[in-house]
């Protein structure tokens, strides 16, 4: 073979590892874009072999827009941005150096990003409703998604692997549609009910990794967490699915990020207590690098078999982000699965995931002020009278209380709890209650309480759910506090 053969093999080898990303593989046909007022940019990497090449994007109404490329080949443009609505729109990109791409039936409506482990991950084919789920599906025209492949890597990377499919258009039945997340997908059903606009749903997760390797080495550095476990590897290692999984979407327009992770740090107490500082630290840095302050919203842990006071300390330093502006979160630990074939630790109830998540998002949109209608009553006091201890809740007037016990399995190994007060004698376990007005519940004990020193609701990894809120069937959220008598 001639060497000038050669050469030319290689030259075009070269040029199609370069256009594989001369737009970069966030985009495709059917894809979602966020809607107005957000700022989209089209972004990608020409062969320019170091000189400068100019860009030309053709899209929408005849807009032209043209930039040229840096140095590296890399290049972005900024696109008009439309509210959304169920017109469909054409892209066109071309360089000086003869690379094009065109893509069509593009939406404007609201993108959300799906992150976390195993229970983000947990497929659709897997779920509860997953019949009804895919028949519905082929009447959901506005409804878009995407499932980013997993990858791990050490320094930070702007290039996406290889999607295939790209973006899925929810009316096509595809492999694609059985193993894209549960939740996301849940959650989107009811947002695109809600808005009847056009839904974009971008799934990044990866089952078993803790939040630190999600977390940029600035976020980790916040909190003193930088150097989590040095010894494993792969996706587990601090900050690697942030470089791989993260940050080529930084460009990324989002409306909000759902969260679905905290399992993989619940190894010790100090890793459960870490986790209020971690989640904080994260959302503030994915905001910072995302530059918008989108809704951040996340699943308080669910329930498994796990011995020890790590599960509900983790689950209460989640809670610990609701102090950050347009956070907000929706309830697990009641959606117990001790048949699920894939483990207890994941349940099979992902559609009232994605409906809780859905009303913390609907809240946090609202107009109206101190609407926390994603969570289930919350304890504002407690109070001892005569022997007999009552609880006072701040966010039930409405709607009031209903008592709703469940059952604790067979096989869970001593890990349920229920109400529990703690006295200078010992502890008592209360597994009954009357409900006294729509904001207070007396908890029925056979015995005068004296000397209390605290009180707690679901304290261990598997709470026997008790009681709800009647406007959104939301449960009682977990707690314990220290009480003076």
């Amino acid at each position: 073979m001639s060497v000038t053969k050669v050469l030319l093999i290689a030259s075009i080898c070269v040029m199609l590892a370069n256009t594989q990303d001369f737009v970069a593989r966030s985009f495709s046909d059917n894809m979602v874009l966020q809607q107005y007022p957000a700022v989209n940019k089209i972004y990608g990497w020409v062969n320019s072999t170091g000189l400068p090449q100019k860009i030309t994007v053709l899209f929408a109404t005849n807009t032209k827009l043209q930039t040229n490329s840096d140095k590296n080949g890399y290049w972005e443009i900024e696109l008009p941005s439309f509210n959304g609505s169920f017109q469909r729109y054409g892209l066109e990109v071309s360089s000086s150096n003869g690379q094009y791409a065109e893509f069509g039936n593009i939406m404007f409506g609201n993108v959300y990003l799906c992150s976390g482990q195993s229970n983000m991950d947990f497929t659709l084919v897997k779920s509860f409703g997953y019949a009804d789920a895919k028949k519905e599906a082929q009447s959901l025209q506005y409804v878009s998604f995407l499932k980013i492949p997993k990858k791990s890597m050490k320094k930070p990377t702007r290039y996406l692997p290889k999607i295939t499919p790209d973006w899925t258009p929810a009316t096509q039945s595809s492999p694609k549609f059985d193993d894209f997340s549960a939740v996301c997908w849940n959650f989107g059903v009811q947002v695109w009910k809600h808005t009847n606009i056009p839904v974009g749903l971008i799934q990044s997760s990866w089952g078993g990794t803790p939040i630190e390797t999600w977390s940029s080495p600035e976020a980790l550095r916040q909190c003193n967490s930088s150097k989590y476990n040095e010894l494993v590897k792969g996706p587990k290692t601090p900050s690697n699915l942030w470089n791989a999984m993260i940050f080529p979407l930084l460009p990324v327009r989002v409306a909000g990020t759902l969260w679905y992770q905290g399992e993989g740090n619940t190894a010790s107490v100090t890793s459960s207590e870490l986790y209020a500082c971690q989640q904080k630290s994260m959302i503030a840095d994915w905001r910072k690098n995302f530059d918008s302050e989108f809704k951040f919203l996340f699943v308080q842990l669910g329930p498994w078999y796990k011995s020890g006071d790590n599960v509900p300390i983790l689950r209460d330093s989640q809670l610990e982000s609701l102090s950050i502006p347009g956070v907000a979160y929706g309830a697990a630990y009641d959606l117990g699965d001790p048949l699920s074939p894939y483990n207890v630790i994941h349940p099979r109830n992902k559609k009232e995931v994605g409906r809780r998540l859905f009303l913390a998002y609907k809240d946090l949109v609202s107009s109206e002020e101190n609407n926390v209608a994603f969570q289930g009553p919350a304890v504002d006091r407690v109070e001892v009278n005569d022997g007999k201890v009552s609880l006072v809740f701040s966010n039930t007037l409405e709607a009031g209380l209903k008592k709703k016990i469940g059952k604790c399995p067979p096989n869970s190994l001593g890990t349920c709890s229920w109400f529990n007060l703690g006295t200078s004698s010992g502890d008592i376990v209360v597994k009954d209650f009357s409900i006294i007005s729509n904001t207070s519940i007396a908890l029925n004990v056979n015995q005068n309480i004296v000397n209390l020193t605290h009180v707690s609701y679901g304290w261990s990894s598997w709470p026997v759910p008790m009681l709800y809120d009647n406007k959104n069937d939301l449960p009682l959220v977990p707690f314990k506090l220290d009480v003076s008598q």
